[in-house]
């Protein structure tokens, strides 16, 4: 271990408010007439694994979701919304103008270096999402939809609010909205979340999200607001959702593979690729309240484990042929697709019963430009960042692991004034052996004292030995 490396365990990263920007304007300004060109799926699909693979070559050191039906959006841990205001800065009169042509995520990227969602990341730069011209107003406020996302898995809003400046000042560093979801014919299990950013007084543009269970190509969803701000009234939107201008680029994979683990059956009905999500339907039977005794992780073809939420289509019970009530359920478990490789050969399911919690492990080192730097933890194996690169627009962190459930270590890092500083995106595998990944930050000053925190987990304990179901894709 290096010197000077500090063991935290059982910590829990300390979250700082974010401070605000820079005053705004002078990037917006630089931001005007920002073009972004729509790219076919296997681009987007490949666009990490390529580009990360090439610069990894050139700089690697020698050497789970739930059932929500209504949603208040504030800022507290223990909700499942999330609505952070990420900051206030001066605009121009001619702000509204130029938000036209800047991208929405570049803003959220500007104001706080992360984005609780990668993929809002894909849909904006890749044009994925559709134009809308939705609008309702009360008490003063109106609220404009611009562009919708829908994908079957995840729907994305993004708005515009205007109105009293007193009505959209902050509350505990945000401006609340307090919603209710509904997807017209249909029961979902849902999470939602959300940015947005008072962009002058009075002004602010956010996004609304929406993970869900798999959804048909066509459905219709209602947003009733009750409250923006402080005030109360009524905002209703209905908004028809379609995937039509993703179906080229959706592949579907039906291969039925069965195993049996422990008492449970599992059947892998069906693999869904879209340019933004992945998702596993998958079937279990087991008796009578146990369906919820077995959780399930997936990696691809290189062992990667890749980053999965998932919720409950629906539960149907039938008798077995000795009289036993068998509850038979239908999950679907979600990924990113930025994520995976292009075109794997196979993902592999990896069901587990958790008995006990993992013990985990924060680690911290102050960065002084030699590299590697080891993040070492007894039997728990080590995470050693090979190769930092600073550059005008991104922070490329280099690293490679000794255990595979080590790959998706948590990491972050803090500025000389305690700021945290989060990655941007997924880890992104660059080389098979060792096992080696790079995640990209905002842009950093190499210059700045900066401590890297990683929190590293040991393996879950299982009851039952570890299982792997694998499921082969026919991309011909």
């Amino acid at each position: 271990m290096k010197e000077g490396t500090t063991l935290v365990r059982k910590r829990t990263a300390n979250l700082h408010k974010r401070e605000l920007p820079e005053p705004m304007s002078q990037w917006f300004q630089e931001r005007i007439g920002c073009e972004h060109t729509s790219v076919a799926f296997d681009q987007i699909w490949s666009r990490y694994s390529d580009n990360m693979t090439r610069e990894a070559k050139r700089h690697r050191f020698k050497g789970r979701g739930g059932v929500r039906k209504k949603v208040a959006l504030a800022v507290s841990a223990a909700c499942l919304l999330i609505l952070s205001i990420l900051g206030a800065g001066y605009v121009s009169p001619t702000f509204a103008a130029i938000l036209e042509k800047i991208s929405f995520i570049d803003v959220l990227y500007k104001n706080n270096g992360e984005l609780k969602s990668p993929s809002w990341r894909e849909i904006e730069q890749k044009q994925l999402s559709t134009k809308a011209s939705l609008e309702a107003t009360d008490h003063g406020i109106r609220m404009r939809i611009t562009d919708v996302f829908y994908d079957g898995v995840k729907t994305l809003l993004v708005y515009d609010l205007e109105g009293t400046p007193s009505k959209l000042s902050l509350q505990g560093g945000n401006v609340p909205m307090s919603l209710d979801f509904n997807f017209i014919g249909h029961s979902p299990s849902y999470v939602g979340g959300g940015d947005n950013v008072l962009t002058q007084s009075g002004h602010v543009k956010g996004t609304i999200e929406i993970r869900h269970s798999l959804l048909p190509d066509h459905v219709q969803l209602q947003v009733n607001i009750s409250s923006i701000g402080v005030q109360e009234g009524a905002w209703q939107f209905t908004i028809p959702l379609s995937t039509d201008t993703l179906s080229a680029d959706i592949r579907t994979f039906k291969p039925n593979v069965a195993a049996q683990y422990g008492e449970h059956s599992i059947v892998v009905k069906q693999v869904r690729f879209t340019p933004v999500s992945t998702v596993l339907t998958v079937e279990t039977t087991a008796s009578a309240g146990k369906w919820g005794d077995v959780d399930f992780g997936v990696s691809d073809d290189w062992g990667t484990y890749l980053h999965s939420e998932g919720g409950i289509d629906g539960i149907r019970t039938e008798n077995d042929t000795n009289g036993s009530a068998q509850e038979i359920v239908t999950r679907h478990v979600v990924l990113d697709t930025i994520q995976i490789r292009s075109h794997p050969e196979y993902l592999v399911l990896r069901p587990y019963t958790p008995q006990q919690s993992p013990a985990e492990y924060e680690l911290k080192q102050t960065y002084d430009g030699t590299m590697p730097m080891v993040f070492h933890q007894g039997n728990s194996g080590k995470v050693t960042i090979t190769d930092v690169q600073f550059e005008p627009d991104k922070t490329l962190v280099y690293y490679e692991t000794d255990r595979l459930d080590h790959q998706d270590a948590f990491m972050y890092v803090e500025d000389s004034r305690g700021k945290p500083i989060y990655n941007r995106t997924w880890p992104v595998r660059v080389a098979k052996e060792p096992i080696a990944f790079v995640r990209e930050f905002p842009p950093m000053d190499r210059k700045d004292k900066l401590e890297f925190n990683v929190k590293v987990w040991d393996e879950w304990k299982s009851a039952v030995t570890p299982f792997e179901i694998k499921i082969p894709l026919k991309w011909e």
